[in-house]
């Protein structure tokens, strides 16, 4: 040995650990992995419902959407009808836009059929009346 081992360098001791800090590091390292795991697992799910999502129809859509609004805490009806337009094929989207056309044009009639029997029922009731 030479003198400048001798005097003053000291002996490096090895790296004290107890067995609580080695645990903790496991710990550490154990969880790290585990939600690394958890992180690919957690995407390749996401990924599937995405391609699910990509080949449903309008009911299916409809329903995600409007449960899914609803787990949101908000009104699920309007979620859901766009929802199903937006699954729904280019002629079921016409079929929809020429029915509703149709019963704007036809509303007055029904409305104004109604109005007529709510009227001639009460004449009857007046008629009837005057006569007791």
């Amino acid at each position: 040995m030479t003198s400048s081992h001798a005097r003053g360098a000291t002996r490096a001791n090895p790296a004290a650990t107890d067995v609580g800090s080695a645990l903790r590091d496991v710990l550490d390292a154990s969880l790290h992995y585990v939600n690394g795991k958890l992180e690919q697992k957690i995407d390749r799910w996401a990924g599937q419902l995405d391609e699910y999502e990509a080949t449903r129809g309008p009911v299916e859509q409809a329903g995600y959407e409007g449960a899914k609004a609803k787990l949101q805490g908000r009104n699920p009806i309007w979620p859901a009808i766009k929802g199903a337009w937006a699954g729904a094929d280019r002629n079921r989207k016409v079929a929809a836009v020429l029915v509703l056309v149709l019963f704007l044009v036809l509303a007055p009639v029904p409305t104004l059929l109604l109005v007529l029997g709510v009227l001639i029922a009460a004449l009857v009731k007046a008629i009837q009346a005057a006569d007791r």
